[in-house]
């Protein structure tokens, strides 16, 4: 190839970009324990496989850090404040969303009824001059636990509409933009929900859940039988919404906004978890 000719195409050639888009996210609870509500803000970057999530006036659910940077399944928890990193897996963090397990005096839990489903059902509104995709999503399932003296039954069900936006290359989802972490269940049951969320393609960019979660106890054993008190019943509505997205060339200084600072010291993830109220 004459070299005035590749030089002609390597100058046409698009070069690396960064993508940033804004993202805000919440949840409303209502609880025996009464209401509550929960909210997450910032904007994610992504350049050349990294992406980067910085929150504005609020911090990861159980954690003091404002900030996570990934790099493949390589994922690293910032605190802007206090100029930390922790390392961690992709299941510790998507574990910081699914709030608390049950109680230590469960011995044996049993999932059943397990109904997964996520399916598109045409064209979504359009989002920002790009024409969407709507899916719809369903998963329900029957808990039985079995503890000291009781078993108890909760039965969970989560329905939501998401719509999502192509990928363009190199671009967004990211771990960030992973759907499963706004729903609940563990074991079987989340191993179930991942597989059909895994037909979603695209950005999500709009999404909203409504889930009801029902729990009976009864004791086991000689004289046992259903609890006297009545079901114990929650519910929630948690939703994601993008804003924003934007594309444009990359500059020599985008990569430094992609690496952990060399001023930062390591802080281990049981040091690095706090009290605070987890989102669900």
């Amino acid at each position: 190839m004459p070299a005035a000719l590749l030089l002609a195409l390597l100058a046409a050639a698009p070069g690396p970009a960064v993508f940033r888009y804004d993202v805000e996210e919440s949840t409303r609870a209502l609880t025996p324990a009464g209401p509550r509500n929960e909210a997450l803000a910032g904007t994610v970057r992504v350049r050349g496989g990294k992406s980067l999530w910085e929150l504005s006036a609020s911090r990861l659910p159980g954690v003091s850090a404002n900030a996570v940077l990934a790099d493949g399944e390589n994922l690293v928890l910032l605190d802007r404040e206090v100029s930390t990193y922790t390392p961690v897996s992709r299941e510790e963090f998507e574990a910081l969303f699914l709030g608390e397990r049950g109680a230590d005096g469960a011995v044996e839990a049993e999932a059943k009824d397990v109904v997964a489903r996520a399916v598109p059902t045409g064209a979504g509104a359009p989002f920002e001059g790009r024409p969407t995709v709507r899916w719809e999503v369903s998963f329900s399932f029957l808990l039985v636990s079995k503890q000291a003296g009781r078993m108890v039954r909760v039965r969970h069900a989560e329905d939501g509409v998401v719509e999502t936006v192509a990928a363009e290359p190199g671009g967004p989802p990211t771990p960030f933009d992973d759907l499963a972490r706004l729903f609940r269940g563990r074991g079987e049951a989340r191993e179930a929900l991942v597989r059909e969320l895994a037909k979603v393609t695209g950005l999500p960019v709009r999404v909203r859940i409504d889930a009801s979660s029902e729990a009976m106890s009864e004791t086991v054993g000689p004289g046992g039988g259903p609890a006297a008190k009545p079901p114990v019943r929650a519910t929630w509505t948690t939703t994601r919404t993008v804003s924003h997205l934007q594309r444009r060339a990359a500059s020599e200084a985008d990569a430094r906004a992609f690496e952990v600072p060399q001023t930062y010291h390591v802080l281990p993830l049981e040091r690095e978890r706090t009290t605070r109220p987890l989102p669900r």
